[in-house]
């Protein structure tokens, strides 16, 4: 039994670590946002896309988080985020 992975497994291991890993910053998001640290909650939202970048519902629900926390500090969107809804509304 190999404790480490072969390089040629590498994105084998990846994907198989994607959903955990995309599952535990949204969970940590939301713990986040629920003990009002606004200012931690918005960094592990952003992270959840990258764990899946062919789920629309991930990035739905990472985008509704951010909104809901840019209402609680009164302030716009970072100008990445302009960008890429902009892109998407096309």
């Amino acid at each position: 039994m190999l404790l480490f992975p072969r390089a040629a497994d590498a994105p084998r291991v990846a994907g198989f670590l994607a959903l955990p890993a995309g599952l535990a910053a949204w969970a940590l998001a939301q713990r986040l946002e629920a003990d009002k640290q606004f200012s931690l909650a918005p960094r592990w939202a952003r992270k959840m896309p990258k764990f899946a970048p062919d789920d629309e519902r991930v990035l739905r629900r990472a985008l509704t988080m951010l909104d809901r926390l840019r209402d609680e500090f009164d302030v716009e969107p970072s100008p990445d985020t302009v960008t890429l809804v902009a892109k998407i509304r096309g």
